[in-house]
């Protein structure tokens, strides 16, 4: 297999990296045709769905769109609603009184608070823990259920953002979202696409090389976003949102 060289020589045609250009590097690099429609192995929306898959692996591993949300509680309201674009919940803080009347919300599994208690969905009081996220209806639970006195206080929560909706991919579509800080490292999201591409084709010594070369630049890529030169929040905080029950 051709070495591939993870880093980056800066251009001005790199802040511009879109899906066009993704899909064609990855072409090259698995030898999939993309003058010849009939035989190629991938079709161009098939990449695409690849691609937010590589974006979305990068981002949960490096923790680079860390963002910030708030949630009003209500009244014996167990779940509420998260934001749409969350990925993964980093840490959970409740607000009684103004920042200095805070404390962490403990993390605990469903599972975990059968055995605790099984009427916990039922019990009111001083929230204590958040558990298991349904994120296919994007949804937080907290326990217990605020009472009188917890009813009206904010909830805050870090978590991972993400990049979603190939479906509405196109093209000119830009990679990570054009962000600067990202862009840089376009090259992880090939090796991840040719790595799943060349397990399609039972290339074994091709995935496992590209796979190599993902892990590599993705230790780089956590490295510059631990220094003190990167910042980590590419996103503006989203606006609070209310219970679902």
């Amino acid at each position: 297999m051709k070495k591939y060289l993870w880093f980056l020589v800066f251009s001005a045609n790199l802040f511009s990296y879109n899906m066009s250009d993704a899909v064609k590097e990855i072409r090259l690099m698995v030898q999939d045709s993309a003058a010849d429609t009939v035989n190629q192995q991938w079709m161009d929306t098939e990449l695409y769905r690849r691609v937010e898959l590589a974006q979305n692996d990068i981002i949960r591993k490096s923790g680079c769109l860390e963002q910030q949300s708030t949630i009003t509680t209500s009244l014996n309201a167990a779940s509420y609603p998260l934001v749409s674009d969350c990925l993964e919940i980093r840490r959970v803080e409740f607000t009684t009184d103004g920042s200095s009347n805070s404390y962490l919300l403990g993390y605990v599994s469903k599972r975990k608070l059968d055995t605790m208690n099984k009427n916990w969905r039922n019990e009111s009081g001083k929230p204590l823990y958040w558990t298991d996220v349904l994120f296919s209806s994007g949804v937080i639970t907290i326990y217990p259920r605020p009472s009188t006195a917890y009813s009206g206080k904010t909830i805050t929560y870090d978590y991972i953002g993400k990049i979603d909706n190939y479906s509405s991919y196109a093209s000119t579509t830009t990679i990570f979202e054009g962000r600067p800080m990202l862009i840089p490292y376009y090259t992880l999201v090939n090796f991840y696409v040719a790595r799943l591409c060349s397990i399609d084709s039972r290339k074994w010594t091709d995935a496992q090389n590209f796979k190599a070369l993902y892990d590599e630049g993705l230790i780089i890529l956590i490295q510059e976003l631990n220094s003190s030169t990167i910042e980590r929040t590419f996103r503006k905080p989203t606006t609070p949102m209310a219970p679902t029950q």
